[in-house]
């Protein structure tokens, strides 16, 4: 899968807030340019069904 595809699926996830995307931070600006953003779902129970972890929390 090229690297436009997955940028096109994760905007079209972003827009529809199944997922937020957090920039780096850094307190050192050149770190902060290298360093990757992360990547969060808004609802872990989409997370989980992807990932097919369903474990009951006793």
């Amino acid at each position: 899968m090229g690297r436009t595809t997955v940028e096109r699926y994760l905007d079209l996830l972003e827009r529809t807030f199944v997922i937020f995307r957090l920039p780096a931070f850094s307190t050192h600006p050149r770190k902060e340019i290298s360093k990757s953003q992360k990547v969060f779902f808004w609802d872990t129970g989409i997370r989980n069904a992807l990932l097919n972890a369903f474990a009951a929390d006793e």
